[in-house]
């Protein structure tokens, strides 16, 4: 699904569940969940994400959706520009984890300014 930053920001259940601390290694990292005292793992995730694809010099701005310990891509944000994306998969030491890579401080700064999160 493609989607726009401005479709998103009037989303209630997207912005109140949005994750600026989870990045696709904190996505990936094992959680075992055996009893009722480890269902705190679950919510170490549980919510919204961006990160970034990157395919043949292309970026695209991704969102997953996480709950439960399942995770579903929902869809691109078309209208992040190409630039910021280019730059935070591009940047040293920066590494994929399953071919997604987090974004970084710059990008995420631009996209509290469309969203209007001041906070």
């Amino acid at each position: 699904m493609r989607l726009k930053l401005s479709r998103l920001k009037k989303n209630k259940v997207f912005m109140k569940h949005l994750r600026w601390d989870v990045t696709p290694q904190d996505l990936f990292k094992p959680r075992f969940v055996h009893s009722e005292k480890d269902r705190d793992l679950i919510k170490e995730t549980q919510g919204f994400m961006f990160y970034i694809d990157y395919v043949d010099d292309t970026a695209s701005l991704m969102v997953m959706k996480t709950y439960n310990l399942t995770s579903k891509t929902i869809g691109e944000i078309v209208d992040v520009p190409q630039e910021l994306l280019l730059n935070a998969v591009k940047k040293e030491g920066v590494k994929p984890i399953a071919d997604m890579y987090p974004i970084d401080e710059e990008l995420e700064k631009w996209l509290k300014s469309q969203l209007d999160i001041t906070a």
